[in-house]
Order: structure tokens, then sequence, then C-alpha cells
């Protein structure tokens, strides 16, 4: 018997932290590989006009081609919509007092960022906003519910 609740107490231990270190590698995979995605297609897109994205810390930063810089926290980013009307994709934040807009002319921010280029290339929006928000998503995936998941099954089998 106790080698048994033994044995159960070291898996309970030992597989979440199996499984931490897994995830930190997954997510590291996922967000390198979708910032990757997403500045290949930036480097291509209106003769490349915006980008690459940069992650640095809890922040996400890129340049215009006029090298003016836009940047938004990680944490405070809800994501990409496509605005058919106004041919656009927008970058919202959770409150949307902050947002990035992109499109072919011009990106501005709703706290003070414009900026403006010649061009007017058409481009895919549904590809574009997927890219961003599969690269917002892989930036806020969390492991650290892995563990507060593991810890309640714990509870649970005592």
């Amino acid at each position: 018997m106790k080698y048994t609740s033994l044995s159960r107490s070291l898996n309970l231990t030992i597989v979440p932290i199996i499984l931490l270190f897994a995830s930190f590698s997954v997510n590291a995979q996922s967000y390198e590989y979708d910032l990757g995605k997403l500045n290949d297609y930036l480097y291509n897109f209106n003769n490349g006009a915006y980008g690459p994205f940069e992650v640095s810390g809890k922040r996400v930063r890129f340049k215009t081609k006029l090298e003016k810089e836009i940047s938004f926290s990680v944490d405070s980013v809800k994501g990409a919509e496509i605005s058919e009307l106004a041919k656009c994709v927008t970058l919202y934040t959770l409150d949307k007092k902050e947002s990035i807009v992109i499109n072919g002319s011009y990106t501005f921010t709703a706290s003070n960022y414009t900026f403006i280029n010649g061009m007017r290339l058409p481009f895919n929006y549904g590809k574009f906003a997927n890219l961003l928000n599969n690269f917002i998503f892989s930036l806020k995936a969390n492991p650290f519910l892995l563990i507060w998941f593991f810890q309640k099954q714990k509870k649970a089998i005592k």
C-alpha cells in the first residue's frame, strides 16, 4: 500500500514538472515559428513597408520603412480584426484605447502614432489577420496553467 501511494504521489509531482518543461519548449518553438511566418509575410507585403516584428520582454515592436517604431504590450493585445469596409486589419488592445491599424496605405494607433507611405498594393487581409492572431496566441500561451491544473488533480485524488 505504501508503495502505491508513494508512486502516485511521485507521479503527481513529476508529471507536471515534465509537462511544464515541455510546454515551455513548445511555446518557445511556436512563438518563433509564428513570428517567422508573420515576418516572412511582411517582408513581401507592400514592398517591405512594415516589419519585421520583434519581441523584447513583454513588448512587441516593429518599424516602418521610414524607421518609425510601433510597440505594444503583449498583455494588452486582444487580437487582429478585419475591416472589410475600411479595407484594413486592426490590431486591438483589450480595452480598445490603444490600437494599431495596418493597411496598404497607412498605419496609425489611437494613442498618437501616424505612419504614411505611398504604396497602395492589394493584400490578403484574412491571411494577414490570421498570421497576427496566431503570433499573438503563441505569445500569450501560459504554461503555468498546467501547474494549476495538476494541483487541482492532486487535491481531488487525496
